[in-house]
């Protein structure tokens, strides 16, 4: 007889080894049906990527402008695959897809007829009708998977605002790479119990939608008067920035040349930075705006007070010129600024000295990104003292925007706060978003810091109405007072400056007692003309349109119910 523990042991063991055929079975029962079953969707793919998992995916979010409409949005599309190698009759099956896939039949066949391939992709972007009507022909080892594409309903409108997203799921500039990670929410997971892994599922979550401070009827306003521009003076591009001066926020944001995002693989590489945030350029003149700013608020000079305009000074081995090589004889800085006069530049630059001068700069936002969140913000620079070999040229020429480079954004923002009382605004282009359960995170104006005081910016917002009404009448606005700065700088090349082309710039706002907005219009190597010839006419074009569509009241019916 057995002894207990004997027979104990040998029940055990039975167990295990039925235990263990029964897991053979099961694995040899699975590999059976592996062989004459043909294989998901899902399980094609991990033949060709070993990092495929069973998923749902989740939605994108959409990106509107600041009224709520769709300026990027996630739309239903199908991917047509395959697993040739177990397909029986290759030619049928082409054949039935031709006509749907649009294609000839015999490309088709080419691509499902090799029996040892697991996979084939047949097609992308389809739409959903013709998608579920290959579904209907219920072809073994075909496969229509949902495949989400992103569309741009407004085409180029706003495009190096919103960049683009391919057709892997991938973003690329603009909002849709700077907030990627709201935008596209978090993808499902699920999959089958088995030995190894148990039931694992994660529930998708759909991405945010993100509203822009952007106005779709601003922003078109904006590209429509840059490209006219750029058309009539046969140009080779520019920018227009519109800002709230109030706020902060940007209202429109144009460059040309521009792209459509829905067909970004057919445009050249070269357009999809936005070079309102991504191109530096020397802003000129306009930043004379910034210069007589800081020497009002140190007392050096007063809008009244002169000098003896000669016109050109020497400093070193160079001589610096009024840009109409004349000499205005006693000058007012008013007058100085009105007949842009790069000596009155200087004098007040010297007068300030290189310490005071790069601390204005500096507080205006030069040389420093803006913070805004748009991919591909670069910062500028300034040549300042703390370079080896910076001089006292640097000093003369940076006072009239010469020798510095800055992207179009940054000098918005520093006229934004001449305009708005003195008050450095963070700019932004996200006005709110709205997370998948209604929850509103909304963007509040930043503001920085404060740079001159209500009175010094009052004094230069007169000095730059009668720059307007005095000296670039090019730039009125009938009914209104405007004021503005023009700007033609030198484009840098090595050894100098370009001797054939410049760039043309004007920077204003308006109404000047009341800013409701501010304009930037950079024009990038036009034909001819100056920055009152070429820029402050699409400016006053513009303005002229914004006062209208704000329903702003003229000065002589706004000013009299005060």
């Amino acid at each position: 007889m057995l002894a207990p523990l004997e027979r104990q042991f040998r029940r055990r063991l039975a167990l295990l080894f039925a235990a263990f055929a029964g897991f053979v079975l099961i694995l040899v029962g699975r590999l059976v049906y592996w062989q004459i079953t043909p294989p998901t969707p899902v399980e094609v793919r991990s033949l060709v990527d070993e990092e495929s998992a069973p998923f749902s995916q989740s939605q994108r979010g959409a990106i509107r402008d600041r009224s709520g409409e769709v300026l990027a949005v996630e739309i239903a599309t199908y991917e047509i695959t395959a697993a040739p190698n177990w397909i029986k009759n290759p030619e049928d099956v082409a054949k039935k897809l031709a006509p749907f896939l649009n294609q000839p039949w015999e490309a088709i066949y080419n691509k499902i007829s090799n029996p040892k391939a697991p996979y084939a992709l047949l097609a992308r972007e389809v739409p959903m009708e013709i998608g579920l009507a290959i579904e209907k022909l219920q072809l073994k080892s075909v496969y229509v998977e949902p495949k989400p594409r992103r569309a741009y309903p407004l085409g180029t409108l706003a495009s190096h605002v919103l960049g683009f997203v391919n057709l892997d799921g991938h973003a690329f500039y603009g909002v849709e790479q700077q907030l990627d990670p709201v935008l596209r929410g978090r993808p499902g997971v699920g999959g089958k119990p088995n030995v190894i892994n148990p039931l694992h599922f994660v529930r998708p979550r759909d991405g945010s939608t993100v509203y822009l401070t952007i106005d779709r009827t601003i922003q078109s306003i904006a590209e429509k008067e840059l490209q006219a521009t750029i058309t009539e003076h046969r140009a080779e591009g520019g920018s227009v920035v519109i800002m709230d001066p109030k706020t902060g926020a940007v209202l429109a944001m144009a460059s040309w040349p521009t792209y459509n995002p829905n067909n970004y693989a057919s445009a050249s590489p070269g357009r999809f930075a936005n070079p309102a945030v991504s191109a530096q350029y020397e802003p000129g003149s306009v930043i004379k705006a910034i210069t007589m700013a800081a020497g009002l608020e140190e007392g050096v000079v007063s809008p009244d007070s002169t000098y003896e305009d000669v016109g050109s000074i020497r400093i070193a081995n160079f001589t610096i010129w009024n840009w109409d090589h004349k000499a205005h004889g006693l000058t007012t800085m008013t007058e100085m600024m009105q007949h842009s006069l790069n000596v009155g530049a200087v004098h007040v630059a010297f007068m300030l000295g290189p310490e005071r001068l790069y601390r204005y700069l500096d507080a205006f936002g030069f040389a420093r990104p803006t913070g805004i969140k748009l991919a591909g913000e670069i910062a500028g620079s300034v040549r300042n003292p703390k370079l080896s070999n910076w001089s006292q040229i640097d000093l003369a020429t940076n006072s009239f925007g010469q020798g510095m480079a800055a992207t179009p954004l940054q000098v918005t923002t520093a006229i934004a706060a001449i305009a708005n009382g003195g008050v450095l605004l963070q700019p932004y282009i996200i006005d709110r978003v709205i997370d998948p359960d209604g929850q509103v995170e909304e963007v509040q104006p930043q503001p920085v810091r404060r740079v001159i005081s209500q009175q010094v910016a009052r004094e230069v917002t007169e000095m730059l109405t009668k720059v307007v009404s005095g000296g670039v009448q090019q730039a009125e606005v009938r009914g209104f007072r405007m004021a503005g700065k023009t700007g033609t700088s030198q484009i840098p090349v090595p050894g100098g400056y370009d001797p054939e082309w410049n760039i043309t710039s004007f920077a204003g706002y308006g109404p000047a007692d009341d800013p409701q907005f501010v304009i930037l219009v950079k024009v990038d190597k036009p034909l001819a003309g100056l920055g009152s010839d070429v820029a402050a006419p699409a400016f006053q074009r513009i303005a002229e349109q914004l006062l209208t569509y704000m329903q702003v009241p003229p000065d002589n019916v706004r000013l009299v119910k005060r």
